[in-house]
């Protein structure tokens, strides 16, 4: 899950002896259920009724669900009989139509996404793979949280500004010129306007990209990694050739690596951050607090001992 998503494990929608885990998220506010599913390639008949149980218990429910996993039958080929009669019993219905695994001489779809609700989802695709030969199956749900756009920011570095010049700068304008005969409020964007121009004259000034919606640890070497990664991950799927799917493999393998160093590197700088009392006062040690309250789901108006 997520970090910054609400999860609660639902054990009662567990069977014996099945790979699976529910958990219950929201999205708006609506409760909703999960399940992820893994089923051998070696199994025998009866997990297939080991999956039906779990599926029956979270269709009683009053939650809608979406069912994802690696269920190891073809559903383009040669889909199981059991997987059909499943989806038939419960009227669900399985969202995913590429191939999610592909080899030099088969491709098949092995990774699916199952509802009792398609409405739930907008559309669906197949990502590449993060740490094996299967692709990744994804679904976009309805009515999931907005990501803000990006935007620029100007970065003023105050501890660098010349003092001296600024004082003269500011000593050579005539500010009754520029406040006299106006409004109040165009006198104030005048003087606010010719201010900061004259500031920007005196300090180092930097214009950055705010992505929000980026994880804390996210750089710029990671993001042009991930996009390389896809671009030769889109390039080997059309190929097929061995050499692009070992090209995709290596680099995929190589960014893997890279973020998890990433998530290293950051979490020891903001360990660093906190300890040193001078930079890192009250207010932004409970924001800190709030930050991973809130990936906990605990509601940060009662804060724990």
């Amino acid at each position: 899950m997520k970090n910054n998503l609400f999860c609660k494990p639902r054990p009662d929608l567990q069977v014996n002896d099945l790979e699976a885990v529910w958990v219950e998220t929201k999205i708006n506010q609506e409760s909703l259920l999960i399940g992820s599913f893994y089923r051998s390639p070696n199994s025998r008949a009866n997990y297939w009724e080991l999956i039906n149980d779990s599926i029956r218990k979270a269709n009683n429910t009053v939650l809608k669900f979406i069912i994802l996993g690696d269920f190891n039958t073809d559903v383009f080929n040669n889909p199981s009989q059991h997987l059909t009669d499943i989806l038939n019993q419960h009227q669900l219905y399985q969202l995913i139509n590429s191939p999610t695994r592909i080899t030099e001489t088969t491709s098949s779809c092995l990774d699916l996404i199952i509802t009792q609700s398609p409405q739930l989802v907008t559309r669906t695709e197949v990502l590449p793979a993060i740490c094996s030969d299967h692709s990744v199956p994804c679904a976009y749900v309805r009515n999931t949280v907005i990501k803000n756009k990006p935007f620029k920011r100007i970065i003023y570095n105050y501890s660098k500004l010349n003092v001296d010049k600024f004082c003269n700068l500011l000593r050579q304008v005539n500010w009754i010129n520029i406040i006299e005969n106006n409004t109040m409020d165009v006198s104030a964007i005048n003087f606010t306007d010719t201010f900061m121009t004259i500031a920007k004259q005196c300090m180092p000034v930097k214009t950055v990209l705010v992505r929000q919606n980026d994880a804390q640890w996210m750089n710029d070497e990671i993001r042009l990694l991930i996009v390389k990664r896809n671009k030769l991950h889109k390039k080997a799927k059309q190929t097929n050739l061995a050499t692009d799917w070992e090209r995709f493999r290596k680099v995929r393998n190589y960014v893997i690596s890279r973020i998890r160093l990433r998530k290293i590197d950051y979490l020891k700088e903001l360990d660093n951050k906190a300890s040193d009392p001078n930079i890192f006062g009250q207010k932004d040690w409970w924001r800190l607090v709030k930050t991973f309250l809130n990936k906990k789901g605990i509601d940060t108006d009662v804060i724990p001992p």
